[in-house]
């Protein structure tokens, strides 16, 4: 397993590399030498505080960038909403007006042509069929409604908007 030092080494020289910077240009920019700058990239040594900021603001992002470890490029591939399946909304609390606007975004995504990507080559296959129309969830931390309440904004989503069909399943978690 990478230790700290080595992941967030490795995350440097991802954001150089995004921004087509050698070592020697990125060095000269925060006026260290370039083998003190790899070394921070291959994880051998720490830096200060001073060489972050410096750092951070010669590749031009904000500091906790370099510390998000997590947005790798290598661990996952960014495609367009058009060629994913499925969408989550995510809501902290969920209101009247968070279920409308929810269902509201999941039909605009579902009404897109998708372009399912295939990794095996370059070609995009463009496929309106409804069974390739994908699907939506949402998904709520917490609700002052009751259950019935959010089956009947749904119901009453459903019944306004006929073209867009409302598929639901409910999971609750009652803690009292």
């Amino acid at each position: 397993m990478k230790s700290l030092k080595q992941k967030l080494g490795a995350r440097i020289q991802e954001i150089r590399k995004s921004k087509n910077l050698t070592q020697e240009v990125l060095a000269e920019k925060i006026d260290m030498d370039k083998p003190n700058l790899s070394n921070i990239e291959c994880g051998k040594r720490f830096m200060t505080a001073e060489t972050l900021e410096k750092l951070a603001n010669a590749l031009e992002v904000e500091e906790k960038e370099l510390f998000d470890l997590m947005n790798r490029g290598d661990v996952y591939t960014a495609y367009p909403v058009e060629s994913v399946y499925g969408v989550i909304q995510v809501k902290s609390v969920l209101t009247k007006k968070e279920i409308k606007n929810a269902l509201d975004n999941i039909a605009s995504y579902k009404k897109l042509n998708k372009h399912f990507i295939n990794n095996s080559s370059d070609f995009v296959i463009i496929d309106n069929s409804k069974s390739k129309r994908g699907f939506g969830i949402l998904f709520a931390y917490d609700s002052d409604l009751d259950w019935i309440d959010i089956v009947n904004e749904i119901k009453v989503y459903a019944e306004n908007n006929p073209d867009r069909k409302c598929w639901c399943i409910f999971i609750f978690n009652f803690s009292n």
